[in-house]
C-alpha cells in the first residue's frame, strides 16, 4: 500500500531555467499546446538538466491545463530520483506516490493523486492484470531509449499516449539510439531540442574535462 504525499512550501523552485533550456521548455509546452502532435523529445547531454526541463516544463503545462502526470522509469532507483527532482517545481497543494513492487496504489489512490512515479513493470503489469488506468494529461519516460520492450508498448497503448485525445508522450535521453532499431520518433516524435556533449562544452554548458 502506498500513500500520496503533499509537500512543504519550502521545496518551491527559484532558479530560473538556463538560457539554453528555456527553448526547449517552450518547444515542450508549444507541442502540449498543439493537440495533433501532442508529443515531444528532449535529446540533452548528461548534465544539463535534462529533468529540471521536463519538470518545468510539466510545471506550466498544468498551470495551464491541470491534469495528472504519469513518471516512468526503467529501474526503482530512477523512480526515486525523479520524484525527489520534481518537488521543487510542485505546489504544497500537489500530491505524489510512489508505484512499484514495493509500493501499490490502489486506483483510487491513482485517481485521487496529481503525480505518479513508477516503475514500468509495474504499470505494466497492472494493466495485463486487467485493470484500468487514470485518465492522465501526461505520460513522461525518463531515459526513454529504453521504449520499445513490451512493456512501455503496453503503457503507450493504455493511455493512448503521443496520439490525438490521449496522453502527451514526453522522452528525454542522453543517448537516443538503439542497438535494436527501435525508433524513438515512433512514440515521441523527432528532437524539439537537441544538445550534445559537443555542443554543451563549446558553449560553456559544461565543465571541461582533464
Amino acid at each position: 500500500m502506498t500513500h500520496a504525499h503533499k509537500l512543504p512550501e519550502k521545496y518551491m523552485n527559484t532558479r530560473p531555467p538556463r538560457p539554453y533550456q528555456e527553448p526547449a521548455i517552450n518547444e515542450i509546452v508549444g507541442a502540449f499546446l498543439t493537440p495533433e502532435d501532442n508529443k515531444a523529445l528532449i535529446v540533452m547531454a548528461t548534465g544539463l538538466g535534462k529533468t529540471y526541463v521536463a519538470a518545468e516544463s510539466i510545471r506550466r503545462i498544468r498551470a495551464n491545463k491541470k491534469c495528472r502526470v504519469l513518471v516512468c522509469a526503467h529501474t526503482n532507483d530512477l523512480v526515486y530520483q525523479l520524484e525527489r527532482a520534481f518537488w521543487p517545481f510542485l505546489k504544497p497543494s500537489e500530491t505524489t506516490l510512489m508505484w512499484n513492487a514495493y509500493e501499490r496504489p490502489t486506483y483510487a489512490q491513482l485517481e485521487s493523486t496529481d503525480f505518479a512515479f513508477a516503475c514500468v513493470d509495474s504499470v505494466s503489469a497492472w494493466i495485463q492484470n486487467g485493470n484500468n488506468l487514470p485518465e492522465y494529461g501526461v505520460f513522461f519516460v525518463d531515459e526513454c531509449h529504453h521504449v520499445g520492450s513490451s512493456m512501455y508498448d503496453r503503457v503507450f497503448e493504455a493511455l493512448n499516449a503521443g496520439k490525438p485525445g490521449g496522453a502527451f508522450a514526453l522522452g528525454v535521453t542522453a543517448t537516443p539510439w538503439r542497438p535494436d532499431e527501435v525508433d524513438l520518433t515512433k512514440y515521441f516524435g523527432h528532437p524539439r531540442a537537441s544538445i550534445d556533449m559537443v555542443t554543451g562544452l563549446k558553449n560553456g554548458f559544461l565543465a571541461n574535462v582533464d
